[in-house]
C-alpha cells in the first residue's frame, strides 16, 4: 500500500508541469513546441536552436535531456501570461526548489527543479520582459547530476 502511495505521489509531480502545458497550449496565440529524443540526437552534433534562437543548445548537454518543452506566450493576453506564471509559481510547494527567482517592474524570471536523489530530472524555466514583450515557459526533461547543472547554470561548461 506504501509502494502505491509512492508511485502516485512521483505521478502526480511528473504531472504537475505538464499540465501548465496542456492547459495553455492552446491558449489564444500561444506557439507550443516539443523537442523529443530523436529531434535532440539529431541536433547533438550540430547544435539546436528553439523559439527563433532564444534557446540554444549543444554539446555534451544533450546526452542528459530527453525532452524540451516550450510555449511561446509573447502574442498571448496579459492574463494568459499571468496564469501561466501563477501556476508555475505555486509549484514551488509541490515539490519542486526554486533556483531562480527575481520579480521587477518590468520583468521575471523564475527556474524551478524537480530531483530524484542526486538527479535533477525536470527544470522548469519561466521568463517575461515586458521591454523586449517576450513571455515564455520553457521545460527541460532528463537525468542531470546536480552539480553538473549548476555548473551549466555558471557558466562553467
Amino acid at each position: 500500500l506504501a509502494m502505491i502511495a509512492i508511485i502516485a505521489c512521483l505521478t502526480t509531480q511528473a504531472q504537475q508541469s505538464d499540465f501548465i502545458f496542456n492547459k495553455f497550449k492552446s491558449a489564444k496565440s500561444a506557439e507550443y513546441i516539443l523537442v523529443d529524443q530523436s529531434i535532440l540526437n539529431a541536433g547533438q552534433e550540430k547544435g539546436l536552436n528553439i523559439m527563433d534562437g532564444k534557446i540554444q543548445l549543444g554539446g555534451d548537454i544533450f546526452k542528459n535531456i530527453s525532452s524540451i518543452k516550450a510555449l511561446n506566450l509573447e502574442k498571448c493576453s496579459k492574463k494568459v501570461q499571468r496564469a501561466v506564471f501563477n501556476r508555475a509559481n505555486s509549484l514551488k510547494d509541490q515539490g519542486y526548489e526554486t533556483l531562480v527567482s527575481t520579480i521587477e517592474k518590468d520583468s521575471r524570471a523564475l527556474i524551478l527543479s524537480r530531483a530524484e536523489g542526486d538527479n535533477i530530472v525536470e527544470v522548469l524555466i519561466y521568463g517575461f520582459d515586458k521591454e523586449d514583450n517576450d513571455c515564455a515557459l520553457v521545460q527541460f526533461k532528463g537525468s542531470i547530476k546536480k552539480k553538473e547543472l549548476k555548473e551549466l547554470i555558471e557558466g562553467n561548461h
